[in-house]
């Protein structure tokens, strides 16, 4: 039994995934020794782009590739403005990535302070 381990950095990886004989079973593969304890690290297998690794796993992880203007598509702070704070808590997540991502700014609010 297995849930998602962890992600990182590709050069932390320590771990890769493969499908089993019957094609229902999730198999793990050390990719060098591990030591006891050590945290396992896998790569999450989606193509290098900052939104589509959010849409999926529902955070960020800052050492994806941020080229592309396209992961921004959508998110200009006149596009998708800042929701307010008792909007649902995954219209805010994505507000916040696209405040983290696309080079937005804003004026500190009190929930900042």
């Amino acid at each position: 039994v297995a849930d998602l381990q962890n992600t990182d950095r590709p050069e932390l990886w320590n771990t890769n995934w493969t499908r089993g004989p019957s094609g229902e079973e999730v198999c793990f593969v050390a990719l060098r020794d591990i030591a006891a304890g050590e945290e396992l690290l896998d790569d999450y297998d989606v193509a290098p782009n900052p939104r589509l690794f959010f849409s999926d796993f529902a955070f960020d992880l800052p050492s994806l590739n941020t080229s592309s203007p396209a992961i921004c598509d959508g998110l200009s702070a006149a596009e998708f403005p800042e929701p307010a704070p008792d909007a649902h808590p995954v219209l805010l997540n994505f507000w916040r990535f696209a405040e983290a991502r696309c080079g937005r700014r804003r004026q500190a609010t009190r929930s900042d302070l």
